[in-house]
């Protein structure tokens, strides 16, 4: 079944063997592990990045990590600083008593920073 679905998509120059084979075989991306230990450690309130919706990559992914491991994230380490995201943010923001705008700017960070180094309580 396989052979045949690929002999009928490969000759359109759509697909070629080596993309659609990883769907098949199980070896996608998508079923990779990312290990994260939600920590922020490495990340200076000087020099990280501001983050807001509809930021991705790894430093949201941490974030993510960070805020689900005290108790403000109850949604999938994706990467994507999304609706659940955006929320855990504010709610973080609004129990250390900062702005609650859902941006992870300098000040945010400077708390995320502390907390990450001082405890792991849901305040903290």
């Amino acid at each position: 079944m396989l052979t045949k679905f690929l002999r009928a998509i490969m000759p359109l120059g759509v697909v070629s063997m080596f993309a659609i084979a990883p769907v098949f075989i199980g070896n996608s991306p998508a079923n990779a592990q990312i290990v994260v230990d939600g920590s922020l450690r490495e990340y200076r309130p000087s020099t990280a990045p501001t983050l807001n919706y509809g930021a991705r990559g790894p430093v949201v992914r941490d974030l993510q990590a960070f805020l689900r491991n005290r108790g403000y994230y109850f949604g999938r380490i994706d990467g994507i600083y999304g609706y659940r995201t955006d929320r855990a943010v504010r709610n973080f923001q609004y129990a250390n008593l900062l702005r609650t705008d859902g941006v992870v700017g300098r000040n945010t960070w400077r708390v995320l920073a502390n907390r990450s180094q001082y405890g792991s309580g849901l305040f903290n």
